[in-house]
């Protein structure tokens, strides 16, 4: 084992399939040691053999000449070579060495990626099936290990664990109409009747078996769309993983992997014709025009970029911060992949509905279905209500939709760009559209307003969205993916830093800088008991949350972000911008703006009532309380909501004026005012809690008392 494990890491960059045979045969201890040389010795000295060849090294300086066939008289004719596909297996390619350059030379893998590259052929296949028996052939025809049907199942617990992507799709159609979710047990979670966890399947499955027919090129954008652009995004978070856990492994990279996947066979560049994603992403690229950026240049810059960053992490002893970065460029990549996603679905959204003239086909409501399907989940996160909305009319009620609400749907869809992390520009306008009153799709304004305040400075917008942060963790924790989880909370996804290559994070957002806060925080930490940690325990479900249901856990992470970390974080932008004001410091409003975004969100709006179903933040369990004490106002507002965010504002008045006393005065009765909140939420809880014995509104009775 030990000299197994000296000798793996150099083997990996010369032959990497013979460095594999010995980690598996060699490489563990302990708890598999009944398995050491499970392939038997000779093909533990082929692949010894393999490795001397491929170094140059002289087979006569070794002193058990490896370089020929040895028996030694035992039988090892029941020690075969195994090829097992499990749950989480890992795809070892058979052949050593690198695979060739992809789309000529744009991207050079270091692994071999072969069997990842033959499924577009699989696809292309597909595509020129004449009967639904030989599409389902190509869909499980396996090259190695690997096919088209279990290219993303076949490592699902790792990518479970490390794609939030995944999981937000799994959500998504888990909270449909077609899912069904009042069991909050994981084994219980159904999509189409069948297991969430292989809704890719379900979804092709149906494809394949409809009523209507067999499609080939239908079946084959099927695959494509939902196993293929899921498998690459997987692929991309494992890199990550990898990173920062430092187990890259010794034969594909999963990032050759993804590009791989994309890229498939495909030669040219200019060439819009074939069945790779590349190839998929041009024909989208093509219907479009004023776009900001193309997206196959996009990858391939970025892939090139992120396979740099992966090799580099082998040698980088701060692999968290490598790691870090490295999760930034990927969130990057699988927004810029989502643009042909969204790109097909206003495209076959607009042929539904007639906009494109003469250019429908008869299985076109059955693309709207396939692309519904891609892009809606991934708004689940921000906006339920608008996903089920659209997920009643486009998927479960798509044969009987009305074309007459296409303006209203597209609009709703261009106002939730900013969930997904793109802009108008990033999508473009359609070429093929013939209506002449079409939505034309405008971005939020640099600086646009919150819930009625209007910010002095732009960052603000940014800051806003880490209420998806909030409800990303949240829906992670309901998918038992918890260190997924945790891993938004400790590094964020939503909210970017000016500087554009990092985020905001919740956990680092609770740790003041100001004074007045860190003495606050202090009386958090300092009295024996950490109350700051019930965020974590609640997130990874452990202490006095190890035995609650996913959606009691999601609850109560969900509250103590609110009501501990981001509280603690308002206060302390609030006191950072009157620190900056007595220093006659220009930018004190900045700090004061921040507060605003950290207390009402990005999903409430611009307006000043806020949203009527969204919100996440303290401003939605304001109005929360409100309904529930019946104290709302004649326009069914939480007064305190409205008390705060004019003191908000009379507080950055004076913080324009260089007026610190008053804006402190303001701080301190905004503080106050949020207190209120608390105590308003503590004394329902409790009310509840004692009339109905309910162990949830226990549990929220306790984190807002934690809070307290």
């Amino acid at each position: 084992y030990i000299v197994a494990t000296a000798l793996v890491p150099l083997m990996t960059s010369y032959a990497a399939g013979a460095a594999s045979t010995i980690e598996t045969n060699l490489g563990s201890f302990g708890n598999r040691s009944a398995d050491v040389l499970t392939d038997g010795k000779d093909v533990v000295f082929g692949a010894l053999e393999t490795f001397v060849t491929a170094r140059g090294i002289d087979c006569n300086l070794l002193t058990r000449n490896v370089c020929v066939s040895v028996d030694d008289g035992v039988d090892d004719s029941s020690s075969g070579s195994k090829n097992i596909v499990d749950n989480d297996v890992d795809f070892n390619v058979t052949n050593d060495g690198t695979s060739s350059p992809l789309l000529s030379g744009a991207y050079t893998p270091v692994s071999n990626v072969d069997d990842f590259i033959k499924l577009t052929e699989f696809l292309s296949a597909i595509e020129e099936s004449a009967t639904v028996e030989e599409g389902q052939s190509f869909y499980t025809k396996s090259e190695g290990s690997l096919s088209l049907k279990t290219v993303l199942p076949g490592r699902h617990k790792t990518h479970e664990r490390t794609n939030p992507i995944l999981n937000i799709y799994m959500y998504g159609l888990w909270t449909s109409e077609d899912g069904e979710n009042e069991n909050i047990g994981l084994s219980s979670k159904v999509f189409d009747n069948k297991e969430l966890e292989l809704f890719w399947d379900t979804i092709v499955s149906d494809e394949l078996g409809k009523d209507s027919g067999y499609n080939a090129l239908l079946t084959a954008e099927t695959i494509r769309v939902v196993i293929m652009w899921i498998s690459v995004t997987s692929y991309l978070y494992e890199s990550i993983y990898d990173c920062r856990e430092g187990s890259q492994p010794t034969t594909t990279h999963p990032v050759d992997a993804a590009a791989a996947l994309w890229f498939g066979n495909h030669i040219s560049s200019d060439i819009s014709d074939g069945a790779s994603l590349f190839a998929w992403a041009k024909r989208s690229e093509n219907n479009f025009e004023d776009q900001s950026s193309t997206v196959n240049d996009e990858m391939v810059d970025r892939l090139n970029s992120l396979q740099e960053s992966y090799e580099f992490c082998k040698a980088e002893l701060n692999k968290q911060e490598l790691s870090n970065k490295m999760r930034y460029d990927v969130d990057a990549i699988v927004r810029v992949m989502t643009i042909p996603l969204v790109q097909y679905f206003i495209v076959h959204l607009s042929a539904q509905s007639g906009i494109m003239g003469d250019s429908q086909t008869e299985d076109e409501v059955d693309y709207m279905i396939l692309y519904a399907l891609s892009v809606l989940p991934l708004i689940s996160i921000c906006d339920e209500e608008v996903f089920g909305k659209l997920y009643t009319e486009l998927v479960t009620g798509a044969r009987s939709y009305d074309p007459l609400k296409f303006s209203e749907i597209l609009k709703t869809l261009q106002d939730r760009y900013p969930c997904l992390g793109l802009s108008c520009s990033d999508i473009g306008i359609s070429v093929l559209s013939v209506s002449t009153d079409e939505v034309p799709c405008q971005d939020p304004a640099s600086n646009p307003g919150i819930v009625g305040y209007e910010p002095t400075y732009g960052t603000s917008f940014e800051m806003s969205k880490i209420d998806l942060d909030v409800s990303t963790i949240l829906s992670l924790v309901l998918m038992e993916a918890h260190d997924l989880a945790i891993d938004i909370y400790k590094y964020g996804r939503n909210a970017k830093k000016e500087d554009s290559i990092s985020y905001t994070a919740i956990q680092d957002l609770s740790n003041p800088k100001s004074q007045i806060v860190t003495n606050i925080y202090d009386r958090f930490i300092n009295d024996g008991v950490d109350y700051t940690r019930v965020t974590e325990a609640s997130i990874l479900g452990v202490d006095e949350f190890k035995s609650l249901s996913p959606l009691r856990k999601s609850a109560a992470a969900s509250l103590s972000i609110v009501t501990i970390d981001l509280h603690l974080a308002i206060l302390d932008a609030m006191y950072q911008g009157i620190d900056v004001c007595n220093q006659e410091g220009t930018d004190a409003n900045r700090h004061w703006d921040e507060a605003v975004a950290l207390f009402a969100g990005w999903a409430e709006g611009v307006q000043e009532r806020g949203s009527d179903s969204d919100g996440y933040l303290m401003f939605n369990i304001a109005q929360q309380i409100c309904q529930r004490f019946d104290t709302c106002d004649e326009n069914d507002n939480s007064p305190v909501n409205g008390i705060i965010i004019q003191k908000f504002s009379n507080g950055q008045d004076f913080l324009e004026q260089l007026q610190c006393d008053d804006a402190l005065n303001s701080a301190k009765e905004i503080e106050k005012l949020i207190e209120s909140i608390l105590i308003d939420n503590l004394t329902y809880r409790s009310m509840t809690a004692s009339s109905s014995f309910d162990q949830t509104s226990f549990l929220l009775a306790h984190i807002t008392a934690t809070a307290l």
